[in-house]
């Protein structure tokens, strides 16, 4: 294959009637892929339906013959095509005719006369996108066939050694085996600390030449980025908690582990732990990378909004010039007038500068570190961004959060993108209910945001909630899974509240789901600890420790 050509392996359809626009679109695209025409929507589902399939189809509505709804249509309702993203590129800009291009399936809307970096950027984010998520499922699919094959594989083996001593001696054999070829550190301490057992991969871990160099050797002589083991140990050791586990490096700063400490028991007697060490750096690396695609997909959704609120401020700058500028022609020179007017424009530059730099936050890379925030701020942050959608959606949003919580320890970004995924999901949520539905009701399409302290739980509580159609009880247990999506082809990845559920969890809190008891709706509550709250619990745990050990 050429040099240019490994370059350019993403295949592009345009599809448009006018040989003009599709000369644009390649003029801006054809550099980074590789590109294929049609000049009707026959010529486009032949090509579609070829060998080689496109990997995203940039497609016109208004064409003569099959035009570019029934197009959509037709690739979303065949297996085989149904996964290639679609953007619709039109003059058509009604938001009638949006709507009904996500309902068909397309992934996001351009206008002509187009933009050339918008479009490259759009192009760029929905292939790395759709890449990911294909990388994901393919991942996700061998991950489950080699736990399935092992699984199968070990039980065929334990209940074949059951039927002898020989055998049953020879399945012990293979299990010693299967534990030392282990890709995770496996380890047994006794209640003192020392090391009793160690697989190969803890040696490597742990940089030990030989796995026998690792007996009798104090766990605490190999420290942790985080915690200490002493602290891990004595937790499982006093029963304080059924096991321990943390997220740490071992030795240096490059790795990340995830350490899982269980007791261990001779009959009925506790005689140590067993620690598993499992190198997560990589899903760590993945998962960072799917809530940054995530992330690009809530502002590729809010395009238009924030359009919108940064062309208010400079229309107000606008006119608030031209009256300085009319003024000066004139000859007036009032100077409370012209302090009037620049103090107008000083405000709308803060205001659209504003805007600006909390896209660019949002926007940016997640990291691993927490910072001490104001549990309201990521709620009302959320709703800001969602303005411009939230009013071309009729939506009305309620927020009754409480002043007097307490900082919780976080990562504002992605808290934010929790109440982002939520707020969409029920402004979405809104337009699948029938049109008569709170028919004169001042209350119909209302999301309510509330905040509060728990004194007996001693969590920060914060609910969303709305009067939307709801999710049936039988999906409740199902809402939170991975590709699991109420929403129809092409409007939802399913993969919002899942991602969802892995930051409030990262954050030491939990989010559950449930129906609304007086009318329908959902409600989603997220529980998150306050940032003093681990720091107690530490403090108790401590002194239930050292008590324990007295009485020895």
């Amino acid at each position: 294959m050429p040099a240019d050509s490994a370059l350019k392996q993403e295949l592009l359809l345009i599809v448009d009637d006018v040989p003009e626009n599709i000369q644009i679109l390649e003029g801006i695209l054809g550099e980074q892929y590789r590109i294929k025409a049609a000049l009707n929507g026959e010529q486009a589902l032949q090509v579609a339906f070829s060998m080689e399939a496109p990997d995203l189809i940039l497609l016109d509505i208004m064409m003569p013959g099959i035009d570019g709804y029934q197009v959509c249509s037709a690739l979303k309702s065949d297996p085989q095509t149904s996964s290639i993203p679609v953007i619709f590129v039109t003059t058509r800009g009604e938001v009638f005719d949006e709507t009904k291009g996500f309902e068909v399936g397309a992934i996001d809307y351009l206008t002509k006369p187009v933009v050339p970096q918008i479009v490259k950027s759009r192009v760029q984010a929905h292939l790395a996108f759709h890449k990911q998520n294909r990388d994901l499922e393919r991942k996700v699919a061998e991950g489950v066939h080699r736990l399935t094959t092992k699984s199968r594989d070990l039980e065929v083996e334990i209940q074949y050694g059951v039927e002898t001593q020989l055998n049953l001696a020879r399945t012990l054999d293979l299990l010693s085996n299967v534990v030392d070829s282990a890709s995770s550190a496996i380890l047994a301490v006794n209640l003192k600390g020392t090391i009793t057992f160690a697989n190969t991969m803890a040696a490597r871990i742990l940089e030990v030449p030989e796995v026998g160099d690792l007996g009798g050797r104090k766990l605490q002589s190999f420290p942790l980025k985080e915690g200490n083991w002493q602290d891990l140990l004595d937790q499982v050791i006093t029963g304080a908690v059924d096991s321990s586990r943390i997220e740490s490096a071992i030795l240096d700063e490059k790795s990340l582990f995830s350490i899982h400490l269980t007791p261990l028991c001779t009959g009925n007697i506790l005689t140590g732990a067993v620690i598993i060490a499992e190198d997560i750096a990589e899903k760590k690396n993945l998962e960072l990378q799917l809530l940054q695609s995530s992330k690009m997909a809530t502002l590729g959704e809010m395009a238009t909004g924030i359009a919108h609120e940064i062309n208010q401020p400079l229309n107000v700058i606008r006119m608030a010039a031209q009256l300085i500028q009319d003024s000066l022609d004139e000859g007036e020179n009032d100077p409370a007038f012209l302090k009037e007017r620049a103090e107008k424009i000083i405000a709308m530059v803060v205001r659209a500068a504003r805007i600006i730099n909390h896209l660019r936050t949002f926007g940016r890379k997640n990291g691993d570190i927490f910072t001490p925030l104001d549990p309201n701020q990521p709620v009302r942050e959320a709703v800001e961004l969602l303005t411009e959608k939230i009013r071309l959606h009729s939506v009305n949003v309620f927020m009754d959060l409480a002043e007097d919580l307490p900082e919780i320890s976080g990562d504002m970004t992605s808290l934010e993108q929790v109440f982002l995924n939520l707020l969409i999901n029920s402004i979405d949520a809104f337009s699948e209910m029938p049109e008569d539905v709170n028919s004169g009701d001042p209350r119909r399409n209302r999301i309510e945001l509330y905040s509060r302290w728990n004194d007996e739980t001693r969590m920060v509580e914060i609910k969303v909630v709305d009067n939307g159609p709801g999710v049936p009880d039988e999906l409740l247990t199902k809402v939170f899974e991975p590709f699991f999506t109420t929403k129809e082809v092409g409007k939802g990845t399913g993969l919002g509240l899942s991602i969802s559920y892995g930051i409030v969890e990262s954050h030491g809190g939990s989010i559950h789901a449930s129906r609304r008891e007086d009318t329908s709706g959902s409600v989603f509550q997220i529980e998150l600890p306050g940032k003093n709250l681990s720091e107690e619990l530490s403090e108790v745990q401590h002194e239930e420790t050292q008590n324990t050990l007295n009485r020895r």
